[in-house]
């Protein structure tokens, strides 16, 4: 039986690290942040996750309570598109809608990719020749439930790694994959 290793809420948590990672000193309150922490730390915050994601790439708040989601949003966007220049006018030039979006979603799709290699780095480190199968997956990674068998830590100890490795704080959820 294959088991995921899933980063819970990945762009959500990561979102805000990077905003204060980079410790900008803007007026809002919403540049560090704090809505995206907000969201994540609400039971079933899944079930909007979705809707939430939609905001922080540009969609309009449905609600005034999604507002400061935008505003860190909007915020995440600008610095995106500030970082990765090349990537901003190769969308312009590709008659992208939302260039900044484009950005804002190759920031965190490259933080998570880094989180993920350093998963892998730490599973094989820590547990060689007992992984069978291990694939790399949207936002996590699929290995043989057999090779975590005993070890009782191995996902705070994940954690642990990825943080020290990559200063990002992650957490990882164990899933069952199911199939007919």
């Amino acid at each position: 039986d294959v088991v995921k290793l899933d980063f819970r809420a990945c762009f959500l948590s990561l979102g805000p690290q990077i905003l204060k990672r980079l410790a900008l000193k803007l007026q809002h309150a919403a540049a560090t942040g704090q809505a995206m922490d907000e969201l994540i730390s609400r039971p079933n915050h899944g079930a909007k996750k979705i809707t939430a994601l939609s905001i922080i790439f540009g969609k309009k708040p449905c609600s005034d309570d999604l507002r400061p989601l935008g505003q860190d949003g909007r915020v995440l966007r600008w610095v995106a598109s500030a970082a990765l220049p090349d990537v901003f006018n190769a969308a312009v030039a590709d008659s992208r809608r939302s260039p900044d979006a484009t950005c804002g979603s190759r920031l965190l799709e490259g933080a998570e990719d880094w989180c993920t290699e350093t998963l892998i780095n730490f599973i094989m480190n820590q547990l060689g020749d007992k992984v069978q199968h291990l694939a790399w997956e949207y936002d996590g990674v699929g290995i043989n439930e057999s090779a975590l068998t005993g070890m009782t830590t191995f996902l705070t100890d994940a954690e642990d790694d990825i943080f020290k490795r990559t200063g990002y704080r992650m957490r990882i959820a164990m899933k069952k994959e199911r199939s007919l």
